[in-house]
């Protein structure tokens, strides 16, 4: 499983709102800046718990760190937002689903962390131009 700066590279990429990794904080040598420790806790955390609901409160809780404060941290490093990193690990869940299962896309959505369908379908518009049954059948 991918983890930290790389995720959140491909996740940006794949929802079309976010930096690419050149546009990264980068240290003096040129090389993608180390996220600090609770960014690293609260990807993690998504990334176990994205199935689930989530807010901004109950991820910078489990980050150890107040949400205002955590909310400008993580966009400040990852050029999203905390939720919009939430919705690009549940498309890319979804997209995975679709592709390798015969689960309904109702089901998709419902093991991928939308709350309904329409959600899900609502973000697949807003990156794909089209539905989730459509970006299936063009699988």
């Amino acid at each position: 499983m991918i983890f930290g700066c790389e995720l959140i590279t491909m996740l940006s990429f794949l929802i079309g709102c976010g930096k690419k990794e050149d546009e990264l904080k980068e240290k003096d040598d040129n090389t993608v800046a180390e996220l600090p420790d609770e960014l690293t806790k609260a990807i993690k955390y998504i990334d176990s718990n994205y199935h689930k609901l989530l807010s901004l409160e109950k991820i910078s809780s489990e980050a150890g760190v107040d949400k205002f404060y955590f909310s400008h941290l993580f966009r400040r490093y990852t050029g999203i937002t905390v939720m919009q990193y939430v919705c690009g690990v549940r498309i890319e869940n979804a997209i995975r689903l679709l592709g390798t299962t015969d689960m309904s896309v109702e089901q998709t959505a419902q093991v991928s962390g939308f709350e309904n369908y329409i959600n899900m379908e609502r973000a697949f518009k807003q990156k794909y131009g089209i539905t989730p049954i459509r970006f299936r059948k063009q699988l």
